[in-house]
């Protein structure tokens, strides 16, 4: 199998193309084979690609720096998201409440992906990003529309005995004192 693979490699760079016209000017230049300058930049790239740095071009941040981003992004997303789960459960029929700690978990489960993603591996940082923003993202939309569609007063619902038992008084008869 490497050697499949070493054998596709070896093809890609005697190729006439852009690459391999670059990799051959900085041959001339150096005196390095394109062999070892293009397997010098796919690992450079690697490493960049899994690089627990929050920026790849920065150094990267360790230990108590690198905890504190992570709980204080944490927080602020918990938040935003218990405030729209609690919004969107008001909203939602009694058979369709079990969505509520399904997004919970998967918050959850977003959150644990991102904390290992940070320490690990940098390649997953956005898959679970993208697990506790984009269910958020869902919960305001679907809030402003049901907001926007039903109405304020669908969140304050009034019981039909109230609602008839309130009665503005006239104007005039409260500066009376009638």
């Amino acid at each position: 199998m490497f050697g499949k693979l070493k054998e596709r490699f070896e093809k890609f760079l005697n190729e006439k193309n852009f690459v391999t016209d670059c990799l051959a000017k900085i041959e001339e230049k150096t005196g390095v084979h394109r062999r070892y300058v293009a397997t010098g930049v796919l690992t450079a790239a690697v490493s960049r690609l899994c690089s627990p740095a929050l920026h790849p071009l920065e150094a990267c941040p360790r230990g108590p720096a690198l905890q504190q981003r992570f709980v204080s992004t944490s927080v602020e997303q918990l938040l935003l998201y218990a405030l729209n789960l609690v919004v969107m459960a008001t909203f939602l029929e009694q058979e369709q409440l079990r969505a509520v700690p399904t997004l919970a978990g998967v918050f959850g489960a977003g959150r644990l992906l991102y904390w290992l993603s940070l320490h690990l591996c940098s390649s997953l940082r956005g898959f679970s990003s993208g697990l506790t923003f984009f269910p958020l993202l869902a919960m305001a939309a679907f809030n402003l529309f049901c907001l926007f569609e039903l109405g304020l007063s669908h969140l304050f619902p009034v019981p039909q005995g109230e609602a008839s038992s309130h009665t503005t008084p006239a104007p005039g008869l409260a500066i009376l004192g009638g």
